[in-house]
């Protein structure tokens, strides 16, 4: 599906997926909440395209899921708890060497979701926003301190091994 230059201003999109759109010089702001940009390739359709000028800049996040989406044309919300991770697949089993032999319960929570994300994967190269808030959610300032501390030096390496 097409969805060129729509624009959701002050939209509250709630428990929505985009799955297999093209997104085209969109505009999104306002509450985005339970809402997943699914653009994993499937076996009878053609591979989607990056998502091209969608500006998210006034759209305030909260478990917001973007699955085999490439982001590099895309503005993000100025929201110091989103971080967006470029190469995600490289970055999480980074992160799960980072994480192994750590038993406690955060590590084990992140462990389990990076597995499960791991899972899902369908491409080579994604990208992926996490939300720090959605980790209070969720697990608490540990799990969040957890994510963002291990995610940051996982990115670090994975640049390191692969400079692209």
């Amino acid at each position: 599906s097409l969805i060129d230059r729509c624009d959701f201003s002050n939209s509250r999109l709630e428990k929505a997926s985009f799955e297999q759109c093209d997104l085209r010089g969109t505009r999104f702001t306002g509450s985005i909440k339970r809402v997943t940009f699914d653009e994993r390739p499937l076996p009878d359709r053609p591979p989607p395209r990056p998502a091209i000028e969608v500006d998210f800049t006034g759209a305030v996040f909260s478990d917001v899921e973007f699955r085999g989406v490439t982001l590099e044309r895309a503005t993000l919300p100025d929201d110091s708890d989103l971080l967006l991770i470029r190469n995600y697949g490289a970055v999480v089993r980074q992160a799960l060497g980072l994480l192994a032999g750590d038993e406690s319960l955060p590590a084990r929570m992140l462990r389990a979701q990076f597995e499960n994300n791991l899972r899902m994967m369908r491409a080579d190269r994604e990208d992926a926003v996490l939300n720090r808030r959605d980790f209070l959610r969720s697990g608490g300032d540990q799990l969040a301190d957890l994510a963002q501390q291990v995610l940051g030096e996982a990115q670090r390496l994975a640049t390191l091994a692969d400079p692209k």
